[in-house]
């Protein structure tokens, strides 16, 4: 998971947890949800979420959670995340809408993340308009793009289990129910489309620039 205070993937340091069966009747298969909370590794803040799945029966006073269909993080909520003001701001606002509903509905998230990603791979990466599946493959096909950023581009598709449901890549604003965790991923992957597009290319221009004033000031030609 991602701490919502520091924003650096973690894994949480547990200090607790409760697990309970969603049917009266409890056996094995039956619904249910763990609460578990601990301390972020990296900042130390408190962090608590909900785990839902199926109530696997351990004995009279004890069950736990297996096959887990939805992780929230419940405390503490998230607002906005850190974009560097690189990232145009229409993209910007349209992460944070995204990062801000996360733990409320991350099937909501995760659809505005689709659309945020289509939308980038248009302008950005001038992909011909069509459905996001075939975006997403013309996309890693432009070698100006990084190996590491193509990989994790590609792996929408599957992490999202496009081959079971069309609709995230034919129609990526609709919300649609979402595999665990592919909402967190679908923020990460696309603040590393930010940071290749945008912040590392802002970093190089900074670079290109102050190497050409050292250049003019020696009297010699600039870069091109």
């Amino acid at each position: 998971m991602k701490c919502p205070s520091c924003h650096i993937g973690i894994k949480l340091d547990v200090k607790g947890r409760s697990v309970f069966a969603l049917k009266t009747s409890i056996v094995n298969g039956k619904e249910g949800i763990e609460l578990v909370y601990g301390l972020c590794p990296e900042c130390g803040d408190f962090i608590a979420t909900i785990n839902r799945g199926s109530y696997r029966f351990i004995d009279e006073e004890e069950g736990e959670i297996t096959e887990i269909k939805q992780s929230v993080i419940i405390f503490p909520t998230i607002t906005s995340q850190c974009v560097s003001e690189e990232v145009p701001k229409i993209y910007r606002d349209m992460f944070n809408e995204a990062a801000s509903v996360i733990n409320i509905s991350p099937k909501s998230s995760a659809a505005l993340n689709r659309r945020l990603l289509q939308t980038l791979l248009r302008d950005v990466y001038h992909v011909k308009h069509g459905n996001l599946a075939n975006e997403i493959k013309e996309f890693c096909e432009n070698p100006s793009v990084s190996q590491p950023l193509k990989d994790e581009v590609d792996a929408i598709r599957h992490i999202g289990n496009f081959a079971a449901h069309p609709n995230k890549y034919m129609t990526t604003g609709e919300i649609v129910n979402v595999e665990p965790h592919e909402a967190e991923w679908l923020l990460e992957i696309i603040e590393h489309i930010f940071e290749e597009c945008f912040i590392n290319f802002a970093k190089d221009q900074e670079r290109r620039n102050n190497l050409n004033k050292k250049l003019n000031d020696l009297g010699k030609p600039p870069l091109n």
